[in-house]
């Protein structure tokens, strides 16, 4: 779609995470949850990514935002994807 992507991986912290958005200034962060375990390392990264002052949208996707669209607002993300293209067209909008 045109984006400069910078993966970081599910591994990093939520430090690390707020530090390279600080240094990168994304437009966008998009983080992902495959099962609804990871949802609580997802509420933190958004939380570091806000304490840290990042004022961009943040979109989640992954299995527990389809399952219940609620929870990207429940985490404090801007907006949920279902998948790569509907991720894209949040990111344009």
């Amino acid at each position: 779609a045109g984006f400069r992507v910078v993966e970081l991986g599910g591994d990093t912290p939520e430090a690390e995470l707020a530090a390279m958005a600080q240094l990168e200034r994304p437009r966008v962060v998009l983080l992902s949850a495959t099962d609804d375990r990871h949802v609580p390392a997802v509420r933190a990264a958004i939380g570091a990514l806000r304490a840290a002052s990042y004022g961009g949208p943040v979109i989640v996707g992954g299995g527990p935002f389809v399952r219940d669209p609620g929870l990207a607002a429940a985490v404090g993300a801007d907006a949920g994807a279902t998948d790569a293209l509907s991720a894209v067209e949040a990111v344009r909008r």
